[in-house]
């Protein structure tokens, strides 16, 4: 069964694209806060949609599985595939970083996604997870329009805390977080000055390093 956002998000590309022309200062609240911790280094995006982020931040390498999203990746420079997050077409230990932004809500299995990424990422390799805050007021503006809005309605939304489980459990180390979007849609004005925290702002950025094997079976003895 295809998950009902692929569709929605093939079909109406065009629209979701748009969207971050009409709200610029979001796309920099986000941008600034995840450019705190993007590392250097061969990167690929998980849930690249159109490329947007992968093209600001240069990202070589894209999977999404909208395959109308994808045409104006390559006119951006971007080489994309059709593919789930859950299921990535790529050898193991090959890329320096992933980033995944606000991705995660939307897949059918986010611990698959999050096990993939370790899997294709190098030892001390680094995601990068940009996730969208339940709890906050951004978050609960989001929850209460869902219905309203062709994207979110079927959006599953996670608290911050949710999200240090899920790394915790796929064997990830959080080094640092960063957040952003403390007001709700509709009072942003300008661009927020991104903060370190999981807890107030709507937008959280976790950087976490894959540990190596060494340091896993040492967690064990």
């Amino acid at each position: 069964m295809i998950n009902p956002t692929v569709k929605i998000f093939d079909k109406e590309w065009k629209k979701y694209d748009a969207w971050y022309d009409h709200n610029p200062t979001v796309f920099q609240s986000e941008s600034q806060a995840i450019s705190k911790v993007i590392p250097v280094g061969y990167g690929l995006e998980i849930g690249v949609g159109t490329g947007r982020f992968s093209s600001f931040f240069h990202l070589p390498f894209g999977i999404d599985p909208a395959f109308s999203a994808l045409r104006l990746c390559k006119k951006r420079g971007i080489s994309a595939a059709q593919a789930v997050g859950e299921e990535l077409p790529f050898k193991d230990r090959c890329f320096h970083f992933v980033l995944i932004v606000a991705a995660l809500c939307f897949v059918d299995d986010p611990m698959l996604v999050l096990t993939e990424t370790h899997r294709v990422l190098k030892d001390e390799g680094t995601l990068i997870l940009a996730v969208l805050n339940r709890s906050s007021p951004w978050g609960r503006s989001l929850q209460q329009r869902a219905h309203q809005s062709l994207f979110m309605r079927t959006a599953r939304f996670y608290e911050s805390k949710e999200i240090l489980g899920f790394l915790n459990d796929s064997n990830f180390r959080v080094a640092t977080t960063v957040q952003t979007l403390f007001l709700t849609p509709a009072e942003v004005k300008e661009p927020e000055e991104p903060q370190k925290g999981i807890e107030r702002g709507g937008f959280v950025v976790f950087e976490a390093i894959k540990e190596s094997r060494k340091q896993q079976m040492d967690g064990y003895t």
